[in-house]
């Protein structure tokens, strides 16, 4: 039998939205990285005790964080984005000094980063997409945009995959508010495909189903769409009662096992009964190992996969507060643990096999896993 047991609790004025586990210092023990909704950075040890808190924004809110080596120098990087717009690099230094390396404007909020070799050139590039309606390929060293595209309305998820016509180059696959799917070459940002469809795409991934490579979107015409990556032809779709909220497949370069969730915006409407319902649900499905599940009536806002004693877990945190421990292989459920309020973000520490999450009443809470 597993559980979680809470170890700590840190208190902010204002709601933390994202969180990351890295070893910032190089001490071997990591730290908990935090944003918060009037954009300042928190940074805690393991034992819940604030090391250094800044305001990186004039009270935007931070909804994108990236720490790694992205220079390639053997230091890390911390990248932030946030609603002002504005993607901040910064050098880490001694007693987790932020120093500045530099810095590029986009025109509305940062929705996600990402970081690859995307241009073949052996270096890696970073790139970000916003609500401004681009995407951007820039040099990791300056921040010199390489290639932009421009869609007609934000871009609402992207990922950075490899060609399956030609392995050592990178595809980017994004999807925005217009509707579009869209692919574009690593290289140069060349649009090599896309397709329309008659409402907003919030998530996106590569899959596979019995060898065939595959995209999967998603969003609020709450529909899940297979499209043969080879010819571009819709194979299937699934409906749902709820706006498709996230999709994400896992092993990186030969994906067969996904995750995707449903959303429900019930809690924007409340009725007049006491304990809101919802209709939303988590869907794991596994092609290469015939496994699949479903967990209905959680609105899940965040999900984490990791391996614990040999076994795999998904840790879920949900809307109305509940962080659930499932067992990957069944989708059994472990453990319930209540916060009070909707939880945003959700990390793991492997170090220490503690699971961190934030929410919108201000708490950083840590658990620890146990096995009984």
């Amino acid at each position: 039998m597993y559980s979680l047991t809470k170890l700590w609790t840190y208190s902010h004025a204002k709601p933390v939205l994202r969180l990351l586990t890295r070893d910032l210092d190089g001490n071997g023990r990591k730290e908990v990285i935090a944003t918060t909704q009037n954009g300042e950075l928190l940074i805690l040890n393991t034992n819940g005790t604030l090391l250094f808190k800044n305001a990186i924004t004039e009270n935007k809110a931070i909804y994108a964080i990236k720490v790694k080596d992205i220079t390639q120098n053997g230091n890390l990087e911390l990248i932030i984005g946030s609603m002002d717009g504005l993607l901040r690099i910064f050098t880490i230094g001694s007693n987790l000094h932020l120093h500045s390396l530099w810095a590029h404007t986009f025109g509305g909020n940062i929705n996600g980063i990402l970081i690859d070799d995307i241009t073949g050139d052996s270096k890696l590039e970073l790139m970000a997409y916003s609500l401004d309606k681009s995407v951007r390929v820039l040099n990791s060293e300056s921040g010199e945009l390489i290639w932009a595209q421009m869609f007609e309305k934000g871009i609402g998820d992207a990922r950075i995959i490899e060609d399956i016509k030609f392995e050592s180059q990178k595809i980017i696959v994004a999807c925005g508010n217009d509707g579009t799917l869209r692919i574009f070459k690593g290289k140069d940002g060349e649009l090599l495909w896309f397709k329309k469809f008659a409402n907003k795409l919030r998530t996106v991934t590569a899959f596979s189903i019995l060898d065939t490579p595959i995209f999967i979107c998603g969003g609020d015409e709450k529909e899940l769409y297979y499209i043969n990556r080879e010819n571009h032809a819709t194979i299937a779709k699934l409906s749902f009662s709820d706006y498709i909220w996230a999709c994400k497949s896992y092993p990186l370069r030969s994906p067969t096992a996904l995750l995707m969730s449903t959303y429900s915006y019930a809690y924007l409407y409340p009725n007049n009964t006491k304990d809101l319902s919802y209709t939303s649900q988590l869907l794991y499905l596994n092609t290469a190992e015939g496994i699949s599940w479903q967990l209905k009536g959680v609105n899940v806002e965040h999900f984490k996969k990791f391996e614990s004693n040999q076994k795999k877990f998904i840790a879920l945190c949900t809307t109305e507060g509940w962080l659930l421990l499932v067992e990957e292989q069944n989708g059994k459920i472990y453990s319930l643990n209540h916060e009070p309020s909707c939880i945003n973000d959700i990390a793991y520490n492997n170090n220490s096999e503690m699971i961190v999450t934030s929410n919108n009443s201000g708490e950083v809470n840590a658990y620890t896993l146990k096995i009984h």
